[in-house]
Formats: structure tokens, sequence, C-alpha cells
């Protein structure tokens, strides 16, 4: 897998659309931008050396409660909750998910032993309006459950109210004393659009959680859905 996703980097690129800035990154590391938005990652490239750093290392993410903080050197597979497309009841059958149902959703992710993390966008609610639904889910996240958890990647701005709100709850505690960076309290995912596409809303998410230390995994997926870290 990863010799395969290197021949990708290496001799296919990657297209990084409507962000000049995300280019100027990208150039600065090593890698070859052709075409205006193509990136070609060299095996020299310093984002690949990287990678191959932090996949040798560990990730640990910092939960509200310190013994549910989830370290990839304890526990190589992180489990969690993903998204649903749908809920159902006996009384209401197959429907939209409300906030309600997520807020349950999150509760049976805590309650789970088998679960490390309380995942991100576990439905969508959409009985709140898009442009603040983010707000009322990583709220919920907080508040329902002491495990680490995903903020949101829709749009640079939810991805900072994440950051914030994270920031609220951490307080002090958000700086590791030994590094004076901040652990790592988020967690998100950044999906790349098919074929092989970011564009400036994922871009500028993942921007906004890479600037405060935030995890950032990125998967390639068909549907236009957007992970990131703190």
């Amino acid at each position: 897998m990863e010799h395969n996703a290197d021949i990708i980097l290496e001799e296919i690129g990657i297209d990084f659309r409507d962000d000049p800035e995300a280019l100027e990154i990208w150039k600065a590391a090593g890698a070859d931008v052709k075409g205006g938005a193509r990136a070609f990652c060299p095996a020299a490239c310093a984002v690949r050396s990287f990678s191959a750093l932090r996949r040798a290392s560990s990730l640990s993410t910092r939960a509200t409660q310190p013994a549910a903080s989830s370290s990839a050197a304890r526990t190589p597979c992180s489990r969690r909750p993903m998204a649903l497309p749908s809920c159902a009841s006996l009384d209401e059958g197959r429907r939209y998910a409300r906030i309600e149902d997520f807020r349950n959703f999150v509760k049976l992710a805590y309650l789970a032993n088998s679960l490390h993390h309380s995942g991100g966008t576990i439905c969508e609610p959409v009985d709140l309006p898009v442009n603040k639904r983010h707000l009322d889910m990583v709220y919920s996240h907080l508040k329902y459950s002491d495990k680490a958890f995903m903020g949101s990647v829709t749009a640079p701005e939810r991805a900072a109210d994440s950051v914030a709100m994270a920031n609220i709850v951490f307080g002090e505690e958000l700086n590791d004393p030994l590094t004076g960076r901040p652990k790592t309290t988020i967690i998100n995912l950044i999906n790349v659009n098919s074929p092989m596409t970011y564009d400036a809303t994922m871009l500028g998410a993942a921007k906004v959680y890479a600037r405060r230390q935030s995890g950032v995994d990125h998967h390639a997926v068909h549907s236009r859905r957007l992970r990131c870290r703190r």
C-alpha cells in the first residue's frame, strides 16, 4: 500500500485547486508543481520524509478524561463510530437523523469500552441549520463523552470554531509542558475528492487544524464529504 501511494505521489500527482497558498507550501517542501494545480512529491520531498517519521512514531489524542486518551503506541488500531446515512426506530422507521439521535449515539459510544474515540459526525442532525450544526455536534461530544473526538471540517471557519471550543474545555492543560506545543485534542478526517483532488474547502480546514498542531488524515473517496487533530 505504501509503495503504491508513493507511485501516485511521485508519478501521477495530486491536484490542489483554488488554494495558491497550499501550492506554495508544497513547493517549499520540495514538491514539483505543474499545470498550476498539480503537485508531484518526489522521494526527497520533506513531506514524505515527515510522513514516514510520523508512521514510525505514536500519536496520542488527549481526551477530557486523561484515562480516556487514545495512544497509537498503546492501541495501534483506534476504533470509533463513523457516519450513519440515516436512523431507524420502532416508532418512526427509517428517517433522517436529528440532534437528539446524535446525542444518543455519542452517549452509546461513550459507554462502549471497545471504542477508543467518540467519532465526529456520527449522524447528520438535519433538524439544525447547516451554519450552526457543527457547534451543537462538537458541544455534544464535549458534554456527553470524555473520549477524544473529531471536529468539523466542512468549512475553515467551522474548523476554527471546533478548535476554539477545545481551547475553552482544555484551558491550561492544552499545552505540553515538555515541548510547549499544543497537545492533540481533536483528530479529524479530510477526504480527497475523486480523482485525487483537494479543493479550497478541504484545504482550508486542513490548514486550520495543522497550524494548531492538529492531526490530519487523508482518505480517497468518491463522495464529496469531508479528519484533522486538536
